[in-house]
């Protein structure tokens, strides 16, 4: 079985791999992503309600990473040409002749720091970003909420959490029998948002149209989704794995990591609480004469009242599901139940947090 790859997709790999001599490491840097979302201009009434003439033809750009394209592309653009080559209504365009291929391969082929000119019709006007003042955009990775291949952008990171086991949510994990629709849809709904934020000027003008505003990922680096419950004393009546983490104790998640930390500052503040209660004061026998009965009901009483107080108020971990009720776990509890349950299973550590592969960027 032959498998023939073409010049230019070899030239366009190999360009982007650097390598480190005195170290002895390469880094490859990943190839550029598509920075918009379009919609094909071949319905009538479409090219009537964005008044396209007749004679203009290309794609329409429903969705653009400001950040990247830096106002060469804006939402209701028609995008006719990149770098030169024409597109059709249907997104394709001609190569070599008569060979017809969808335009993502102009950009997909970039090589490291190639620039891009787009030219659109935006208007009643055509516009190219060839200028001083609007130079060509150079395109890169943009990175999605939920990575996409494991060991590349991503690692098979995963945090335990009393009887929970909590990961960060991919492409991969998506695909699962176990991942249900509404988790699926959430997760692409989340794949759809641009990593930066929306600047002001766009917030003002979408301002009457909230279905178009899109705050981007706000402070978040990842999705944390519960995809196991370890059975435990602990964890009894708690069936309702895959389920995305929303907040624990009130606070947002951003990242595995982010909730990571948190949880060891419960865990912290638990112990210390345990540690400032006081020990009772050690007390004598003593034999007492029925007169003195009721002082020595008194004396126990108040006791009792101040061993009450001295127990430590008891802090609890509350886990905030998307479309599910949470789960509450003592703290001091829940520690102890992840020492049972890590010795059970042998497992070596709570954690295991890699972060950004190295390798590539």
């Amino acid at each position: 079985i032959g498998y023939v790859i073409p010049a230019d997709v070899v030239r366009a790999f190999l360009g982007r791999i650097s390598v480190d001599e005195e170290v002895g490491t390469c880094t490859y840097t990943l190839s550029p992503s598509i920075p918009y979302r379009w919609h094909s201009l071949e319905n009538t009434s479409l090219r009537m309600a964005h008044n396209v003439p007749k004679g203009v033809h290309g794609i329409l750009i429903v969705d653009a990473a400001s950040a990247i394209v830096k106002g060469a592309l804006q939402k209701g653009d028609v995008l006719t040409k990149i770098d030169g080559t024409q597109l059709a209504d249907d997104g394709q365009l001609t190569l070599r002749g008569q060979e017809l291929i969808q335009h993502n391969y102009l950009l997909r082929g970039k090589q490291l720091n190639e620039p891009t000119v787009f030219s659109v019709y935006r208007d009643g006007k055509h516009l190219s970003n060839d200028g001083p003042n609007d130079p060509p955009c150079v395109l890169k990775d943009l990175p999605y909420i939920c990575p996409r291949w494991a060991d590349v952008d991503h690692q098979p990171d995963y945090l335990i959490l009393g009887a929970l086991v909590l990961v960060p949510m991919s492409l991969n994990l998506m695909s699962s029998k176990h991942a249900g629709k509404r988790l699926v849809a959430t997760c692409k709904d989340w794949c759809l948002k641009w990593q930066e934020e929306e600047s002001d000027e766009t917030t003002k003008n979408d301002s009457n149209d909230n279905s178009s505003k899109k705050s981007g990922w706000g402070d978040k680096e990842e999705l944390v989704v519960l995809t196991d419950i370890f059975a435990h004393e602990l964890s009894f009546s708690y069936s309702r794995p895959w389920r995305r983490v929303v907040s624990y104790n009130g606070t947002s998640i951003r990242s595995l990591c982010h909730l990571k930390d948190i949880w060891l500052q419960s865990c912290k503040k638990s112990d210390h609480d345990t540690n400032a209660a006081s020990p009772p004061t050690p007390t004598t026998t003593k034999i007492e004469t029925p007169q003195n009965c009721t002082n020595i009901l008194d004396d126990n009483n108040k006791k009792t009242q101040l061993k009450e107080e001295q127990q430590p108020i008891p802090s609890f971990a509350r886990i905030e599901l998307e479309h599910d009720d949470d789960i509450i776990f003592e703290v001091s509890r829940a520690v102890a139940a992840q020492r049972d349950i890590m010795e059970t299973h042998q497992i070596a550590k709570p954690w295991r947090i890699c972060g950004k592969n190295p390798k590539y960027k």
